[in-house]
Parts: structure tokens; C-alpha cells; sequence
């Protein structure tokens, strides 16, 4: 026979009195307000963080308007600096004269005597002997499509106007024939110069306005 287990009892809890629930909802209130603070200054963080993005966009904003407000005039400035970069690059090319169809088998030294027997041919002989040059050389590579495959010639006035009597007296004379040779010339210009040139092609739809001899280098800044 077993014997029943000896059932023993708990301690009674102390009854919960007006003042006990007092101080628990006096703890349970300084929690939530502790929890409150914490929000309060995560979201006082977030907010300016938000003010500062909205500065720094308004700022971008501004410099952006600014920008854009600069911009043309920037645009502006730029294609003078190009237009005056050209204009010295033509300048510096103004005494030069390009001659195409003359053969590689020209000795270098041979070409300012050819070229003074050709001014002698073309102009008086006083005006030839005052037409001396300054330089001469070949181009690294043709430029131009000629029979005898030779590279072009640059050739440099000392004085410009000698240039232009060049130019004048060749103008319905292309190409020259002189000593065997089929000789063409044209004003060493600029490819910026050339490419402008090309432009007007479609515009004026006409050869002769886009000769060189006809129209001038570029128009006035």
C-alpha cells in the first residue's frame, strides 16, 4: 500500500495594493517615455539629414542653373578661340602656295630654279626676278590624285603680293603646262579652312562660289 505524497503549500503573495500598481505604472511611464525620447532624437537625426540633402540638392540645383546659364556664352567663347586659332593657322599659311603635279623626280634643290624660269614665263623679267622665295619643300604624303603620283609642293613667298600674282595669273590656267609638267596650284590652307569650304557645297550647289580663288579663307570673327 502506497502512501500519498504530502501536498505543501505556497507562500501567499502579498495582496497588490493601490501603491504597488502605482509604482508599476509609474515604471511602465518612464519606459515609454525613454522609448519616446529615443524616437524623438532618431527621427530629429533623420529629419536633419534630410535637411541637409535638400540644401546640398538646392545647392546642385543652383550651380546647375548657373551652369547652364554660363553655358552658351562658354559655347560662344570656345568657337572664337577655334575661329582665331584657324584664322592664325591661315595666316601663317598666307605666302604659301601649293603645287600639285610636279613629278618626284624633281630634285628638291631643282625647284626654286624651275619655279623661276616659270615666273619668268608668266610675268615680265624684272617683275620675275623680284618674286624670290623663302622656302620650299614637299609634303609628306599627296593630298591631291595626280597623273605622275608625285607628292605636292609648298611653296613661300617672301613678299604676299607675290603670292597673289601667282594665283591671279594661274587662275584660268589649270593645269599649267611648263616644261613638261601639268603643274595646278592652290592656296595652302588650313583642313579646318578646307572643311568649311566643303560645307558650302551643298549650299550654293555650285563649283565656281567654292573655288579657291573665289571665295575667301573663312568669314570675319
Amino acid at each position: 500500500m502506497t502512501m500519498a505524497p504530502k501536498l505543501t503549500h505556497l507562500p501567499a503573495k502579498p495582496p497588490v495594493t493601490e501603491e504597488t500598481l502605482r509604482d508599476m505604472l509609474g515604471e511602465l511611464h518612464r519606459n515609454i517615455a525613454a522609448d519616446i525620447g529615443m524616437f524623438h532624437e532618431e527621427i530629429s537625426g533623420v529629419s536633419a539629414g534630410l535637411q541637409n540633402t535638400e540644401l546640398n540638392t538646392a545647392a546642385q540645383e543652383t550651380r546647375l542653373a548657373t551652369v547652364e546659364q554660363q553655358l552658351p556664352a562658354l559655347q560662344k567663347a570656345h568657337q572664337q578661340q577655334q575661329d582665331h586659332l584657324v584664322a592664325l593657322e591661315d595666316k601663317r599659311r598666307w605666302k604659301n602656295v601649293k603645287v600639285c603635279g610636279l613629278p618626284d623626280a624633281v630634285e628638291t634643290t631643282e625647284i626654286p630654279h624651275l619655279f623661276c624660269r616659270l615666273f619668268s614665263t608668266l610675268f615680265k623679267d624684272k617683275q620675275a626676278k623680284s618674286m624670290p622665295l623663302n622656302s620650299w619643300h614637299r609634303i609628306s604624303r599627296p593630298t591631291t590624285s595626280t597623273p605622275e603620283g608625285g607628292k605636292d609642293v609648298i611653296i613661300r613667298f617672301q613678299q604676299g603680293r607675290d603670292r597673289l600674282a601667282l594665283m591671279a595669273a594661274t587662275r584660268n590656267k589649270s593645269p599649267l603646262h611648263s616644261e613638261g609638267y601639268s603643274l595646278t596650284f592652290y592656296p595652302d590652307l588650313s583642313k579646318a579652312t578646307m572643311d568649311w569650304r566643303w560645307s558650302l557645297r551643298p549650299l550654293t550647289k555650285s563649283s565656281y562660289l567654292t573655288t579657291y580663288h573665289t571665295v575667301r579663307a573663312r568669314p570675319k570673327a
